[in-house]
C-alpha cells in the first residue's frame, strides 16, 4: 500500500548539508534552461545528480540504465530512467529505494522532501495525485 500526502510530509527524513548543498548547485547550473534540453541530456544531468548524492549518501555501488519507466532492481543495485519522461522526483525517489530499501513511505518522503527544499516554487505547481506528484494540467 502506498502512503498518503499527510504521511509522507509528515515522516522525518535526514537531510544531509551536503546533499542540499549538491542539490541547490545542480539547480543552478541546469534548471535555467531545462525546457530547453532533451530528454538524453536531462538525463545525463540527472545521472550526474542521483550519483553526487549516493555518494554523500552511502556511497553503494549504483549503476544507472535508461528504459521506458521509472524503477529500481535492488538486487542488481540497478536504477532505471524513463527516458521519455525525464524527473528529478522519480530519480531522487529511485536514489530513495537504494540508499534505504523497498519502503515506499521512507522512499516517498525522502524524495519528495528533498524537492521541497530545493524546488519550492516547482512543487507549488505539482498536484498530488495519491502518492505522486504530477503537473497541474
Amino acid at each position: 500500500m502506498y502512503p498518503t500526502k499527510k504521511e509522507i510530509l509528515k515522516y522525518k527524513i535526514h537531510k544531509k548539508k551536503e546533499s542540499l548543498l549538491t542539490m541547490r548547485i545542480w539547480k543552478k547550473e541546469n534548471i535555467k534552461n531545462w525546457k530547453d534540453k532533451t530528454s538524453q541530456e536531462k538525463i545525463r544531468e540527472l545521472n550526474k545528480l542521483i550519483n553526487n548524492l549516493n555518494k554523500i549518501n552511502q556511497g553503494k555501488d549504483l549503476r544507472i540504465s535508461e528504459t521506458n519507466e521509472y524503477c529500481y532492481n535492488i538486487k542488481e543495485k540497478i536504477i532505471f530512467h524513463d527516458t521519455n519522461n525525464p524527473s528529478i522526483i522519480s530519480s531522487l525517489h529511485e536514489l530513495a529505494h537504494h540508499l534505504y530499501g523497498s519502503n515506499e513511505l521512507i522512499a516517498c518522503a525522502w524524495s519528495i522532501q528533498h524537492f521541497i527544499d530545493i524546488f519550492p516554487k516547482q512543487y507549488k505547481k505539482l498536484q498530488w495525485k495519491g502518492h505522486l506528484l504530477t503537473i497541474i494540467q
